[in-house]
């Protein structure tokens, strides 16, 4: 297991066929506009900056990915409102 990932989750794919650490990225690109931004320009190397690690697959898909693609995934990512403060913190030091 990699303990540097969200909820101390190794490589895993969520139950409708996402990897978990894209999941992660899309949803806090939903609510979070400066991250959005950051994940449109940097791709898989945002994830370093909420201390998220991908995996070799995770990286290529978003790095891959084209940017409408990527545009369209986060515009229709819905987060709970109950969790979308989570997705609103700032990386821990």
């Amino acid at each position: 297991m990699d303990s540097n990932r969200t909820g101390g989750q190794g490589s895993d794919t969520h139950s409708d066929g996402i990897p978990r650490g894209i999941e992660v990225l899309v949803k806090k690109a939903s609510v979070d506009p400066a991250f959005k931004a950051l994940l449109m320009a940097a791709r898989s190397k945002a994830a370093s900056e909420i201390g998220l690690a991908l995996d070799a697959s995770e990286a290529a898909i978003l790095d891959l990915a084209a940017a409408a693609q990527l545009e369209a995934i986060i515009a229709s990512t819905r987060v709970d409102p109950l969790k979308k403060a989570a997705f609103l913190a700032r990386r821990r030091p």
